[in-house]
């Protein structure tokens, strides 16, 4: 698995969460793209905790928003879809060996 791609802060658009990740990273990724949010609350707590992993695939079917000036396109991925995806074996039995 290569390095998880960090993003800083999702974006907020009208209340509902995304997450935005440039096409170049999107394709600098295998079948799966694995991404972490750093962006702490107020009480200086992590909103999304733990790494993600999405199908490629997915992220590709995601509405799409190009960045000014640069051009650079985002993939726009709703939370509902990242925080949807199930947990990997090894991601569980990390947590399981964590809580023994």
């Amino acid at each position: 698995m290569s390095e998880p791609i960090i993003i800083h802060k999702p974006i907020w658009n009208g209340g509902k969460r995304y997450i935005g990740i440039a096409d170049y990273r999107i394709h600098q990724s295998g079948n799966t793209v694995h991404f972490e949010c750093d962006y702490k609350n107020a009480a200086g707590e992590r909103i999304y905790p733990k790494p993600f992993a999405v199908p490629k695939w997915l992220v590709l079917r995601q509405a799409q928003h190009i960045l000014k000036p640069s051009g650079t396109r985002l993939y726009l991925i709703p939370e509902e879809i990242f925080n949807d995806i199930k947990p990997t074996k090894t991601e569980l039995a990390v947590k399981d060996s964590e809580e023994k």
